[in-house]
């Protein structure tokens, strides 16, 4: 059974880069696909319609993530770039108006979750200046992002931090927090160490 470590933080602040130089140590990694999902690109022209739809199979992915690096036997923990207990800013973010009720059963299919396959070992924090975001939005020039104003990142920036606070006053789970505006993280040995020694 291998330990596990989420890694949250907004859009571009550096959490699939991060996994990449996880995955160089040979630490094995879950990440959002979004290519397989059929309601991603529906929910950019009708977010009313379609957007409790793609968080639910967001959610149902995340999901049989968690429960694969949970029955994992690798001696490395399983590393996910995302978040559950944070990630319900993004359900409050983008279902509170348009679909509460969705929003409450996001919730509370979070907490089951973690109820039934324990909270991570470790949650890897990172934050980013929105200026920097948008750089690297502009950047990576993916098409559905980029319509994104400071203005959106920093209102879900601010609810993903909230529910960061809420996460770390629990206190339930170790914590790493990285500002990434300058770098990203850089993995070397003596950190490889320090994170081994966090999830110990």
């Amino acid at each position: 059974m291998a330990k596990r470590i989420e890694v949250s933080g907004i859009l571009a602040s550096g959490k699939s880069t991060l996994c990449d130089a996880f995955a160089q140590y040979g630490f094995p990694i879950a990440r959002e696909d979004v290519s397989g999902n059929p309601y991603f690109l529906k929910a950019q022209q009708d977010p009313a319609r379609y957007e409790p739809l793609l968080q639910k199979f967001i959610l149902k992915q995340r999901f049989e993530e968690v429960a694969k690096a949970k029955q994992s036997d690798s001696e490395l923990p399983f590393v996910v770039d995302y978040c559950l207990a944070v990630d319900k800013a993004y359900a409050d973010f983008y279902l509170s108006e348009t679909s509460p009720k969705d929003m409450a059963r996001t919730h509370r299919a979070i907490n089951k979750m973690y109820k039934t396959y324990g909270d991570p070992d470790l949650v890897i924090h990172l934050r980013c200046d929105t200026d920097e975001l948008l750089r690297r939005i502009k950047l990576r020039g993916r098409d559905f992002e980029q319509g994104h104003s400071a203005e959106f990142l920093n209102a879900l920036g601010n609810r993903i931090e909230d529910y960061f606070q809420t996460l770390k006053a629990q206190a339930r789970s170790p914590i790493m927090e990285i500002d990434t505006t300058s770098s990203v993280l850089k993995l070397n040995a003596k950190m490889i160490q320090k994170i081994m020694d966090y999830c110990a």
